[in-house]
């Protein structure tokens, strides 16, 4: 099972060795990821100066430039267009005099993303390609054939683009993997610029954003990774900053895949857009925007204080995706999500997907908040559109969930949760999807938490953490040469320790000849997101496993906070997302909370001040 890592070699298109913080991020993120390697820095001098400077110009006597002038017919030319830009600035607001202003106070106040970070001593030694590129048209940058070359000589994977504006031509099919690049903006909707602008301007409940494949046609690239964000309406500077500082943990997650063999789902080809083009808000534009952003302000302060926050108890739905599992492996784009949620007084959670006689059953924890207790309930489709009601097949009287149902030479079990109980049982049914009886006790005096069984080897595993020494961290194993016993302990016991990836999260499934393990992320919160690992070695006394993509709850799902089960029957995979329940706010503390970050935001823009000044003397 043990294979060597595929090595990435990297170029990143840049205007030199100073970049926006959120760049920086993305850079020192891909650096971070073992083996991947900064092979070479492919640095746009189109901006610098060529031939002779402004002060040999400035040696030309005036009435030799007058006299050039008027050979020429500039004079009457450059008036006029003088005059046609005044009406257009002063009288008809249709040029981009408040943008700058407006763009010099947000990226100062509220983008943090945009701090200049130098990474001269991370890049030192790092070979440079200077590169000129010429233009085509109104836009289209083509790279020299001598600069093409000497970028080949490096046999890049991939090419990150921070510098150059659209680039075409062979330079985009150097690397093997292509020329990736951002598009902060849903692409079907908005092209141009600016990037988190328009969304406010007209009131989108969600601001896109993606990682690219560039392609010779505009707008047509592959999608590496494509996001949604709550848009920020009371701030364009929050917004942006959100979308930027999101998007620059997408190439080091992409690699990570490419590196485990996974590559080929990286890529997701997507229609053409055909979308209108946008161009810097306009002075009139911007005198549209002021109005509907004081708005949103007022709106977003007096929900503030008088409404609701998401901070109560955790609330789980099931979510189904018609898709198979491993069409998901690379999340890089928005899914349809069809969920199944529970009555007021209940959550449904820790969903498993059996398909029998082209019908689709979904077992799951049926959890009642006021007795704080939950039974296995399952729903019936057979298109995954209409569902039958619910119904409990296993009620015990203590706490049951995840219900891990699988089958075996023609029957079905299912050893769900019951830590309670102090063991880890198997049931069968005898009349599917009911009539659920205890077959035998797997491990006594072990309070069990997510068993997961599966066979690998010509033996069966089982996966589980236990209740009474940190559930979310440590990962006990026990194998067995038989279903029914007896089971033995790994002679590592417990295996690992790491509240990222230890917790089972669901059936674990062979994918291009990897063993893949599905686990809960617990680090940031109780099953905040999935990840899948890997399984490298796996016997009686060694186990290693690496993770391989992570799946986090997507920003426009109903339910965003965590996601924590995944399995998959046939062409349908289902998953559980949470949410926080909403509580009132305490309009008091709300009040103080916002004076006392009024008061440290104006420390900090002062200080800040004081640091350019200083800076500027």
């Amino acid at each position: 099972m043990d294979n060597q890592r595929q090595t990435l070699k990297i170029g990143i298109m840049c205007r030199g060795k100073t970049f926006p913080l959120w760049e920086a991020e993305a850079i020192r993120n891909l650096l971070a990821v073992p083996g991947v390697e900064l092979a070479v820095l492919i640095v746009d001098i189109n901006n610098k100066p060529v031939g002779p400077s402004v002060e040999a110009a400035a040696d030309v006597k005036i009435w030799e430039r007058l006299a050039k002038a008027y050979r020429e017919g500039t004079i009457l030319r450059k008036t006029l267009g003088r005059i046609r830009e005044c009406i257009n600035r002063y009288i008809l607001l249709q040029r981009e005099s408040l943008w700058p202003i407006y763009w010099s106070i947000s990226s100062r106040r509220e983008m943090p993303c945009m701090t200049p970070v130098d990474l001269s001593k991370e890049l030192q030694g790092v070979p440079e390609v200077c590169c000129r590129t010429e233009q085509r048209g109104r836009f289209s940058q083509y790279f020299y054939a001598r600069d093409i070359s000497a970028i080949r000589q490096f046999e890049l994977d991939l090419v990150l683009r921070f510098g150059f504006n659209i680039i075409r031509g062979e330079i985009l099919s150097v690397p093997r993997y292509g020329v990736w690049s951002f598009h902060h903006d849903d692409h079907l909707k908005y092209r141009g610029v600016p990037a988190g602008f328009w969304e406010i301007y007209h009131g989108d409940e969600w601001t896109g954003a993606m990682l690219q494949r560039l392609t010779d046609k505009l707008d047509d690239g592959v999608i590496i990774r494509k996001e949604f964000f709550k848009t920020q309406l009371h701030s364009y500077g929050r917004n942006v900053n959100q979308i930027l500082m999101a998007s620059a943990k997408w190439p080091a997650i992409a690699c990570r895949a490419l590196q485990q063999g996974v590559g080929d789902r990286v890529f997701a080809k997507e229609g053409s857009s055909d979308a209108p083009i946008y161009k810097t808000p306009t002075a009139l534009q911007m005198l549209t925007y002021f109005p509907r952003l004081t708005k949103n302000i007022v709106a977003k302060h007096y929900n503030d204080v008088f409404g609701e926050s998401a901070v109560g108890e955790d609330n789980w739905a099931i979510g189904i995706i018609k898709q198979e599992r491993a069409n998901l492996i690379a999340w890089n784009r928005p899914v349809v999500v069809t969920w199944l949620t529970a009555p007021q007084g209940r959550f449904f959670a820790d969903p498993f997907v059996v398909m029998k006689d082209q019908s689709f059953y979904i077992f799951f924890e049926d959890f009642n908040y006021e007795t704080r207790k939950a039974r296995i309930s399952v729903v019936e489709t057979d298109n995954c559109v209409n569902f039958s009601k619910p119904r409990v097949v296993l009620d015990r009287p203590y706490h049951l969930s995840y219900p891990y149902i699988f089958g075996h030479d023609g029957s079905y079990y299912c050893a769900p949760e019951q830590y309670q109980s102090g063991e880890v049982a198997l049931y069968e049914a005898k009349n599917f999807p009911e009539g659920w009886v205890k077959r035998t006790v797997l491990l006594s005096d072990f309070p069990g938490v997510d068993p997961t069984l599966f066979q690998h080897d010509g033996r069966w595993w089982l996966f589980l953490t236990r209740q009474d020494a940190d559930p979310w961290s440590n990962l006990y194993v026990f194998y067995s040469d038989d279903l029914l016993g007896p089971w033995k302990a790994h002679a590592q016991n417990p295996v690992k320790h790491d509240p990222r990836n230890a917790r089972p999260g669901g059936y674990p499934f062979v994918l291009d000849g990897a063993l893949l393990r599905p686990v809960q992320n617990c680090s940031r919160t109780y099953g905040g997101s999935l990840m899948l690992c890997r399984i490298t070695s796996l016997s009686e006394d060694r186990f290693a496993e690496e993770v391989v993509a992570e799946l986090e709850p997507k920003a426009e799902w109903p339910y965003s906070a965590g996601m924590h089960t995944i399995s998959a029957a046939g062409d349908v995979t289902v998953i559980d997302a949470k949410r926080f329940l909403p509580v009132k706010n305490n309009a008091r503390e709300v009040l103080a909370a916002k004076l006392r970050s009024a008061v440290g935001r104006l420390h900090t823009s002062r200080k800040m001040e004081q640091k350019r000044r200083v800076t500027n003397q």
